[in-house]
């Protein structure tokens, strides 16, 4: 019997169809629009996304991630990161995104990330792994992330990028 890691798993591996929030092809590649909710209201953006070949392990699978900002491209960062899904030792499942970014605009990008863009990325982050999450869940078990995590069967880890 295929248990919810393997179903999980599965729907990650077939590809960004399955799990990516919003996403749609263009003639350029892969876009779906970021989210978040900051000190300075909401702020969306919409990126172009590359995503890798799912590598699998027996207990995770790793999807290689990078997207850019359509809109104001010399002003966001490039994000490289990865998605994991893997088994806890618990029986939980725990769905996580890492990844780095190098803020745009030299020193006094590095300042502005330092004071406030480090947590509009963060939550960024937060609200992507959110998103996907449910997508994936969806498509994979049939239920929602807020179902799976009331019921202790699914975690989200939330480190921002670094």
């Amino acid at each position: 019997m295929i248990g919810e890691y393997d179903k999980l798993r599965d729907a990650l591996s077939e590809g960004p169809a399955n799990w990516m929030p919003g996403m749609y092809e263009s003639a350029t590649g892969k876009i779906t629009e970021l989210e978040a909710d900051t000190a300075f209201g909401r702020l969306a953006r919409h990126a172009r996304m590359k995503v890798s070949g799912a590598q699998i392990e027996e207990e995770e699978v790793v999807v290689p991630i990078t997207w850019r900002s359509l809109e104001g491209e010399a002003l966001f960062p490039t994000f490289e990161g990865r998605l994991r899904l893997y088994r806890v030792h618990d029986g939980t499942n725990q769905l996580e995104l890492d990844g780095h970014y190098a803020p745009p605009g030299g020193v006094l990008g590095r300042a502005a990330d330092a004071v406030a863009m480090y947590a509009v990325a963060q939550a960024t982050a937060e609200d992507f792994v959110e998103r996907i999450a449910g997508v994936l869940a969806r498509n994979a078990l049939g239920r929602s992330v807020a179902e799976q995590v009331d019921a202790g069967q699914l975690t989200l880890d939330r480190d921002p990028p670094a």
